[in-house]
């Protein structure tokens, strides 16, 4: 998902004018928006899609130092 935005934050980022941090700002938030949505009590497709990515990924990473995930 990340890599989809990348353009965009270079755009973002590349704001350098009088008046444009509200500009960079705007479009950063729209960004992250879209990249890391917070989830909701029923969250949308893309935010489950990340929280299960997140999991796969702490799970990948539990299994490569040999340690146990304890649910709690």
């Amino acid at each position: 998902m990340r890599e989809e935005h990348l353009n965009e934050w270079g755009v973002a980022y590349s704001r350098r004018f009088t008046g444009s941090a509200r500009l960079r700002a705007k479009a950063i938030r729209s960004i992250n928006e879209d990249v890391a949505p917070v989830p909701d009590e029923v969250p949308a497709p893309l935010a489950s899609k990340l929280l299960d990515d997140f999991r796969d990924i702490f799970r990948e990473a539990a299994a490569a130092a040999d340690a146990e995930i304890i649910a709690g």
